[in-house]
């Protein structure tokens, strides 16, 4: 008897440490307050599936679209305390915990979108990104989000044609300053809330890129899109460093991948995005301005770019084409 019970002991012994350890796994959240259709959305979705099939099926991503979890500024708080592990948001959202941040939203600091990419992706976005972590967020990449224009209730070919108008403008004390000195009325309102005031004259115009423009129904209530082009700016996808750094390093490793990956996605899907929302734009019946006065626009606003690069030097200075 006391051999069978040694012989069992060992079997069992045997058993338990040949048995393979499940391996931990982990769920995340993100939210976006933009529609299941956008391509910042759609990425997002990416996202997931590319960090899924990296980690083996060890990492699952909850996708909230649409506004769900609250506006930008509610989720990026929320993500800073670490209660939503990651976000798409604009830059401006994050000025609050990186004034820096603003410089991104200075009028023409980009020429286009490879040269917006090769600033963001050198010595200027790895400060901004440095200052961000030192903040709570950790940057898994930047976003191409377009060349932002005017849609109006009138044409706007030139500075003077912005006189008097009310324009929406996001959260972003930059955009406020900017089309200020352009003549304009700057209005700050909610994502949400810009249709509404278009449609009952609260606000005669936004400004967005063409695919954002469709997608929030803007063509509707405003006729004219003037492709002034006035910012090219990235949005980011952060993640909670408080949960970022809390995760084993070969799972942090599959994340920082996974948003690789999905920067890659968005250069190839971006250019067709906007393709397309200009082209729909006209298809239903939005008359596109492209007779736009953009050096009139830029002597307007380059008072502003002296400004900042007194408030800025150092950072500015680490741009290769300013």
């Amino acid at each position: 008897m006391k051999k069978l019970s040694i012989v069992l002991c060992i079997l069992l012994c045997v058993t338990f440490f040949s048995s393979p350890i499940a391996a931990e796994t982990y769920s995340f959240d993100v939210a976006n307050v933009l529609t299941a259709d956008h391509t910042h959305s759609q990425v997002l979705e990416y996202f997931a599936e590319r960090l899924e099939e990296l980690s083996d099926g060890q990492v699952t991503v909850n996708v909230f679209l649409d506004g769900v979890l609250g506006d930008e500024r509610e989720v990026m708080e929320q993500v800073q305390l670490g209660n939503i592990d990651l976000t798409r948001t604009s830059h401006a959202v994050l000025t609050s915990y990186v004034e820096e941040l603003e410089t991104l939203g200075l009028p023409f600091i980009f020429d286009d979108v490879p040269h917006m990419y090769q600033e963001i992706e050198g010595a200027y976005g790895q400060h901004l990104e440095d200052l961000l972590e030192e903040a709570g967020f950790i940057v898994l990449g930047w976003f191409d989000y377009g060349a932002r224009s005017v849609i109006a209730t009138r044409p706007v070919r030139h500075p003077d044609d912005l006189s008097g108008l009310r324009i929406r403008v996001e959260e972003d004390r930059m955009k406020v300053e900017m089309f200020e000195q352009l003549g304009a009325s700057a209005v700050q309102l909610p994502w949400p809330d810009q249709y509404s005031a278009l449609d009952s004259g609260v606000i005669d115009a936004a400004e967005n890129a063409p695919d954002t423009i469709y997608d929030a129904r803007l063509h509707e209530v405003a006729e004219y899109y003037s492709l002034t082009e006035h910012n090219i700016q990235p949005t980011l996808l952060y993640m909670s460093s408080r949960v970022f750094n809390d995760l084993p390093e070969n799972i942090q490793n599959k994340i920082i991948e996974a948003g690789r990956d999905s920067v890659e996605w968005i250069k190839e899907n971006q250019p067709l995005a906007i393709e397309e929302g200009l082209t729909l734009l006209e298809e239903e019946g939005t008359t596109i301005i492209e007779d736009v006065d953009r050096d009139a626009f830029f002597d307007k606003s380059a008072p502003m770019l002296d400004k900042y690069y007194e408030k800025y030097p150092d950072l500015l200075d680490l741009l290769e084409a300013f």
